[in-house]
C-alpha cells in the first residue's frame, strides 16, 4: 500500500494502481511491447489488474516517490532507443497525472524478442 499526502489530505493506493497505469501506457505502443514475467514467458494482461504485480513491481521509496521494474518481450524490428525515449517519459507523465505520485527510477527488462519464436534475452534499460 502507498501512502501520501497533499494538501486536500491522506491518500493510499494498491500497487495495482501504479501498474495498471504503466500497462495501459504500454499498450498505446501499438503491440510493439508484449508483458512477460522474469523468465521471459508471454503473460496475457485483462482488465481486472489483479494479475498486473506478477510482471510489475512497483516499490515506494522513502522521500514518497514509486521505483518501478517491468519486464517485457519486445517485437523484432522494435527499436529500444525509441521505447527508451517515449514509454519512459510517457509511463513517468501518466503515473504522475493519474496517481500524483513521481517516479524515482524506472526499469524495462527486455526478457526476449518476439519474431515467429522468441529469441531469448536479458536486457534491462533504465528509462
Amino acid at each position: 500500500m502507498i501512502h501520501f499526502e497533499n494538501e486536500r489530505g491522506g491518500i493510499s493506493l494498491t500497487e495495482n494502481v501504479v501498474a495498471r497505469v504503466v500497462t495501459e501506457t504500454a499498450r498505446s505502443f501499438g503491440g510493439r511491447i508484449l508483458f512477460s514475467n522474469q523468465r521471459g514467458k508471454l503473460l496475457k494482461v485483462g482488465n481486472t489488474g489483479k494479475e498486473h504485480l506478477s510482471f510489475i513491481q512497483v516499490e515506494e521509496t522513502e522521500d514518497g516517490k514509486v521505483d518501478i521494474r517491468f519486464y517485457v518481450v519486445i517485437r523484432f524490428g522494435t527499436s529500444i532507443h525509441s521505447l527508451e525515449k517515449e514509454l519512459g517519459p510517457a509511463i513517468r507523465e501518466n503515473v504522475r497525472k493519474v496517481t500524483g505520485l513521481e517516479v524515482n527510477a524506472l526499469a524495462m527488462t527486455i526478457t526476449g524478442v518476439k519474431s515467429k519464436k522468441i529469441g531469448r534475452r536479458q536486457l534491462e534499460i533504465e528509462l
